[in-house]
């Protein structure tokens, strides 16, 4: 709360995660209050990565992943756009030389833990008691579309209190550890000297940093929490991942308009309109100045009948599906891709640390005597002599990314004398969202190779329809990933990995172990399982050992994994 007089030694500033007129309204608040220290509700585990965003190569939308190195597939991501209220407070902790920091409780004692259970949203309560219907238009009407920030974070701080006072989100034990070490951060942040501290966070946690709580009691409720070992990394990110619709649970509806909503304080709706206009010219439909007058007065008509402040987003597409798109539904998916979501891709700073599969991959690329990835635009097609090692390896690494859902590449269709021979030709092209798509599959392996062959296994276990098996099953063998194809191969190194599995007959097992009187491969088999799995293509009557029990013939000496299986396609 605002204490007149002198400035409070504290100040907190709830806000709502990629709220546009959150972020505008603290970047004023804090050129008011000029802090010497700016907490921020984030993993503390990554506060050397803060000076990172300085750099200007920074670009967002970018995330801070926190993941655990030897399991990748526990992660999490925190991302950030311009609009972003944690953004512009660390950006503008950088730009006046203030001590940034973040405050929430450290993923290092959270990451693998059950998650909390979904709280009820009491924000409807509010909503409701102001006569909206829906509490995502509350929230927009009354704290992100104001055109000043007067007074706004105290109306929050009002807001959040009598929520909580009345109990009508009920809190979890894990949010009260969270609490509780970001008043530990607070206390120590001014042990360390610091005057005034601001502190941003989500609004609902405004009123419990500001509560006295003793120090004994948040010592209490953190002490024994588990811990593991994290890392930490900029990645970069993009808008349609900020979308809800991606799955993000504290995304919003439409990235790109409240990046829009962030740029323009006044006549919002106007420049909307020009810009949707800009883009369906470049479509080649036709917008006249006339169809753009109109739908501004009609999205503003519409408004005032709804008892809004201004028009929204809805009203905006309703008057320019009506005025401008005479009802047709096209024109208004395209506006909705570019503009409303948002194409944008951000770029992570160069100082950023690797995740493990970035690293691998630029191994690989030095090693294979590949163009470094962003320098191949543009690149001649690449021919591949499949019976020399560096071609077959070359081969395996784009045919591993196609996997991955990242791809560098693809095959060219060969045609007459080309299909008899041991070449491959490829069509390499740059992806902008490469980075990402590759950041995507970090969770399944620490390498391409092992995260190409985990994200093979899950798609195998989708239940997937014969076809599709076969076609998986080729590019498996294709990609040189024998461990996805055959259970009886040696174990990968000890780590967390997807465990090996019949390709056709799409069950998971361990790895099975070696009889030591056989020395073969000696399962229990599972009942009802008669099928073929027939891992060596040249060698029809090696059975599926789920079916005979065990492995009994050796792999003849012509062997499609040994010769590559270029040459059977």
């Amino acid at each position: 709360m605002t204490v007149h007089g002198e400035p409070p030694s504290v100040r907190v500033f709830g806000v709502r995660h990629h709220g546009p007129g959150s972020a505008r309204a603290l970047a004023a608040a804090l050129d008011r209050y000029d802090p010497d220290a700016v907490l921020v509700e984030g993993p503390p585990d990554a506060d050397e990565l803060i000076p990172l965003i300085g750099a200007a190569d920074a670009r967002p939308p970018l995330a801070l992943m926190v993941y655990a190195p030897q399991d990748p597939s526990l992660a999490v991501w925190y991302p950030f756009h311009h609009y972003s209220p944690e953004w512009v407070a660390l950006r503008w902790a950088l730009g006046r030389g203030a001590l940034a920091r973040f405050c929430d409780l450290p993923q290092r004692h959270r990451l693998g833990q059950p998650a909390d259970a979904d709280r009820s949203d009491g924000l409807a309560a509010l909503a409701a008691a102001a006569g909206y219907d829906d509490a995502d238009t509350f929230w927009e009407d009354c704290f992100e579309s104001r055109e000043t920030d007067e007074g706004l974070f105290d109306a929050v701080f009002v807001a959040m209190s009598a929520l909580r006072e009345h109990d009508l989100i009920p809190a979890s034990p894990r949010e009260a550890q969270r609490e509780a070490w970001m008043r530990r951060v607070v206390r120590e942040t001014q042990k360390e000297g610091a005057k005034r501290v601001a502190v941003v966070c989500g609004a609902w946690h405004a009123p419990a940093i500001m509560n006295d709580a003793a120090r004994r009691e948040d010592d209490q409720r953190l002490k024994g929490l588990p811990k593991v070992k994290v890392e930490c990394t900029w990645v970069p990110w993009s808008e349609g991942k900020l979308a809800l619709q991606s799955g993000y649970g504290a995304g919003v509806k439409a990235p790109g308009w409240y990046k829009h909503l962030f740029e323009h304080a006044v006549d919002r709706d106007i420049r909307w309109v020009g810009r949707a206009a800009e883009l369906w010219r470049t479509k080649g439909q036709d917008v006249s100045p006339g169809h753009t007058v109109e739908a501004v007065r009609l999205a503003r008509a519409l408004a005032a009948l709804r008892g809004r402040p201004a028009p929204g987003l809805t009203e905006l597409q309703e008057a320019l599906q009506a005025t401008v798109c005479g009802g047709r539904e096209a024109p208004m998916a395209q506006l909705r891709r570019a503009l409303e979501v948002g194409e944008a891709i951000g770029v992570a700073p160069a100082g950023a640390p690797m995740m493990p599969i970035q690293r691998d991959l630029e191994q690989q690329v030095t090693r294979l005597r590949l163009r470094p990835l962003r320098e191949a635009e543009h690149p001649p097609d690449l021919t591949l002599d499949l019976r020399d090692e560096l071609g077959r390896a070359r081969s395996a690494l784009l045919r591993r990314l196609n996997l991955l859902g990242a791809p560098w590449g693809e095959p060219r269709d060969q045609t007459g004398r080309e299909r008899g021979s041991f070449a491959e030709v490829w069509r390499l092209r740059w992806r902008l969202d490469m980075p990402l798509r590759l950041i995507e599959a970090a969770p399944f392996g620490n390498t391409v190779a092992a995260a190409a062959g985990a994200k093979a296994i899950a798609r195998c276990q989708a239940n997937l329809e014969l076809p599709a098996l076969t076609e998986l099953l080729d590019e498996v063998l294709l990609a040189d990933l024998p461990e996805a194809v055959d259970p009886c191969s040696p174990p990968s190194p000890p780590g967390p990995r997807s465990p090996p599995i019949c390709l056709t007959c799409c069950a998971a097992s361990a790895p099975w172990p070696r009889s030591p009187a056989t020395g073969t491969c000696a399962p229990p088999p599972p009942s009802g399982c008669g099928r073929s799995c027939s891992p060596c293509l040249s060698a029809p009557s090696w059975g599926c050992p789920r079916r005979a029990g065990e492995l009994t013939p050796s792999p003849p000496s012509v062997c499609v994994r040994a010769s590559r299986p270029h040459i059977w396609r």
